[in-house]
């Protein structure tokens, strides 16, 4: 037992959990409350069957909370890594409201609509991924193993070489003596760059690059202003104030351009002014989004017309994730051909004059 108070008091604000296993919790918490069982209970059987041991701890935690009288939004603020603002706020709203069941129902849904679009995204950049590293692997294995056979056997023949050939073996020759460098120098990057991406001024650049790359950077675009719409909308369906939903939805916001117009936002509607006036100079947010925005403010149906511009991003990101992969793939196996077959042509294109270069 002390271990287990000793756990929750330590680490509960540093604590991470996978997503899919809170979205799996807040699932079946959603349908056990339906089912007319009561809250502690529920905790305790999602605590017994959870697979992952710091959750487990967690829910044990939480029970016994509940047990003493506490609410259950009180209860997951000890834990806002695992949990975050957006879940516990409207986590608070359905205990107020009496409807605890159907708010943890629409946030597993939020969160699995969130998780399903990732994975559409990956799963169309996997197979690209794999037959760009399965490409490079071979090419380095000719350049460092087989190539070097070659340049030795014309070397005897000190024959003239073609110029596309003679590069080819200096490329070679470069990386048999500066491959443990390569590595190491790979490495040191993408851990340099791991570490320096936390650094609040160079992570704001990389947002703002991010959004400026040409293919994938109009999806980023999209896939935020769906995400921050959706949960604006959700917040205000559920009877939280624009001024806080606008904070919550500011902080939800990985992306620190996005939770930047965001926060000008929420000071345009501090002062009185119309939400979809601060996005009138936006480079982020489109024409379409604040015309949109305005009509919903000006016909008191802004949460609807805020879950309408998701559900319209959701679907073009939909196409546009279908038409990556469609075009994506051909194109690099069209582009790795071409590496590859001139790597190839560069090698036996003096075979074919081997003769001559007997002579």
């Amino acid at each position: 037992m002390k271990s287990r108070q000793d756990f929750s008091v330590r680490h509960r604000t540093r604590l991470r959990v996978p997503r899919k296993i809170v979205t799996r919790f807040t699932r079946d918490l959603a349908i056990m409350l339906a089912a007319r069982m009561l809250l502690v209970q529920s905790i305790a059987v999602l605590a017994r069957q959870s697979g992952h041991r710091n959750f487990t701890l967690l829910l044990r935690h939480v029970q016994r909370r509940l047990e003493n009288g506490a609410m259950l939004a009180d209860c997951l603020r000890n834990y806002p890594l695992v949990f975050g603002r957006f879940y516990i706020h409207l986590v608070e709203v359905g205990e107020v409201t009496g409807r605890l069941d159907e708010m943890l129902a629409r946030i597993a849904g939020y969160r699995e609509k969130i998780a399903e679009l990732q994975r559409k995204f990956v799963q169309a950049l996997t197979y690209p991924a794999l037959v760009i590293g399965v490409a490079l692997l071979a090419v380095g294995f000719i350049m460092i193993y087989v190539i070097p056979t070659f340049a030795d056997i014309f070397r005897d023949f000190n024959a003239e070489l073609p110029w596309s050939t003679r590069q080819i073996f200096r490329f070679s020759r470069f990386l048999q003596r500066n491959f443990i460098l390569l590595v190491f120098g790979l490495t040191a990057v993408v851990l340099g760059g791991y570490f320096l991406q936390k650094h609040p001024r160079l992570r704001s650049r990389l947002d703002g690059w991010s959004l400026l790359l040409p293919l994938a950077g109009e999806w980023i675009r999209k896939h935020h202003i769906s995400q921050f719409c959706y949960t604006l909308g959700m917040l205000m369906e559920s009877g939280i104030s624009l001024l806080d939903g606008l904070d919550i939805a500011a902080r939800s916001s990985s992306n620190t351009h996005i939770r930047r117009e965001v926060l000008k936002m929420r000071q345009y509607v501090s002062a009185g002014e119309q939400m979809a006036t601060s996005l009138a100079a936006s480079r982020i947010f489109p024409l379409m989004v604040t015309r949109m925005l305005a009509v919903g403010e000006e016909t008191a149906a802004l949460p609807t017309m805020l879950i309408r511009i998701a559900e319209l991003y959701d679907r073009e990101l939909d196409s546009t994730i279908e038409t990556l992969a469609s075009v994506v793939e051909p194109l690099v196996i069209l582009l790795l051909g071409l590496i590859i077959g001139m790597v190839l042509m560069s090698i036996y294109l003096p075979l074919f004059n081997m003769s001559s270069i007997m002579g």
